[in-house]
C-alpha cells in the first residue's frame, strides 16, 4: 500500500488477491458528514456559536432568536442602536419569525434584505 501526496491510495496486489479484505480500502462519500452551526457577530463582539441538530426550521430559529440573539443585542447594544442582518432563508421569513421581530422592533430593527440578491452574508467569511 502506498500513500502519495495527492491523497490517493494505491494498492498493489496479485490478481488472486483481488477481493481479499486486506486489499480493499473503504471510502466515505460526500466528505463523511456535516454539522450545522448558527452564529452571529458584531463590530464589538463575537456571539454564540450554536450547534443545530437537524435542519433549521422556523421554530428552531425563533428559539435561537429568543435564547441567543435577544440577550446578545441587549448586552452589546444597550441603547437599542444595533441592526440585525439576516438573509431571506425560509426560516427567516416565516410568519412566526416576522411576528417575533415585530414584537422586538423597538429594541433592534432588521436590515431589509432584497429578494434574489447575491449572498453578501459576512458570517460565511468568519
Amino acid at each position: 500500500m502506498l500513500h502519495r501526496t495527492d491523497g490517493r491510495w494505491r494498492i498493489r496486489h496479485e490478481t488472486s488477491e483481488r477481493n481479499h479484505p486486506a486489499t480493499i480500502a473503504g471510502t466515505v462519500q460526500a466528505g463523511g458528514g456535516s454539522i450545522m452551526v448558527w452564529g452571529m457577530f458584531s463590530w464589538h463582539y463575537l456571539g454564540s456559536l450554536i450547534i443545530v441538530e437537524g435542519t433549521m426550521g422556523q421554530y428552531k430559529y425563533a428559539s435561537v432568536l429568543a435564547d441567543h440573539v435577544h440577550p446578545y443585542m441587549r448586552i452589546v447594544f444597550p441603547q437599542d442602536d444595533g441592526i440585525f442582518q439576516q438573509d431571506n432563508a425560509r426560516c427567516h421569513t416565516a410568519a412566526s419569525v416576522r411576528a417575533w421581530f415585530e414584537e422586538h422592533q423597538d429594541e433592534f430593527p432588521v436590515l431589509p434584505w432584497p429578494a434574489n440578491s447575491p449572498d453578501l452574508n459576512l458570517i460565511e467569511h468568519l
